[in-house]
C-alpha cells in the first residue's frame, strides 16, 4: 500500500468513528429530551397521560414521608391505623400519585404523598 492510499483508509475510518459517536450523541439527546417531556408531564397538574411516575424521578418526590404517615394515624386505633398504612404502601406499591385512602370515621385524599383533603 502506498502512503496516499493508507491516509485514505485511515481518514475513512476516522469518519466512521466521527459517525458512530455522533449517532450516539443523538441518541443520548433524544432519550434525554423524552425523559426530560415525561417529568414534566409527570409534574403537570393539567396533563393527566403520565400517571405513573418515571424511573428517574426519586421516589422521595411522590411517596408520603414517615412525619405525615404518623400525623395521619395519630389518634386511631391500631385495627385502624394498619388499614391505613396498608392503604398507603399498596397504593404506592402501585406507583399512584393520586388516591384515596379511607378509615371507620374519616378519608384522606392523598396526592403526591401530601394530604390534599378529607374529613
Amino acid at each position: 500500500m502506498t502512503d496516499p492510499e493508507l491516509l485514505s483508509i485511515l481518514e475513512l475510518a476516522v469518519a466512521l468513528i466521527m459517525a458512530i459517536l455522533a449517532l450516539w450523541e443523538k441518541r443520548q439527546a433524544d432519550n434525554a429530551e423524552a425523559e426530560t417531556k415525561a417529568v414534566i408531564a409527570f409534574y403537570d397538574p393539567n396533563n393527566d397521560s403520565v400517571s405513573i411516575p418515571p424511573s428517574i424521578v426519586p421516589t422521595r418526590t411522590w411517596k408520603m414521608h414517615g412525619e405525615t404517615k404518623q400525623w395521619i394515624c395519630k389518634g386511631k386505633t391500631a385495627h385502624e391505623k394498619a388499614s391505613l398504612l396498608q392503604q398507603i404502601d399498596e397504593a404506592e406499591r402501585k406507583n399512584l400519585v393520586d388516591y384515596t385512602i379511607t378509615g371507620t370515621t374519616a378519608y384522606h385524599h392523598i396526592n403526591y404523598g401530601l394530604v390534599a383533603g378529607g374529613e
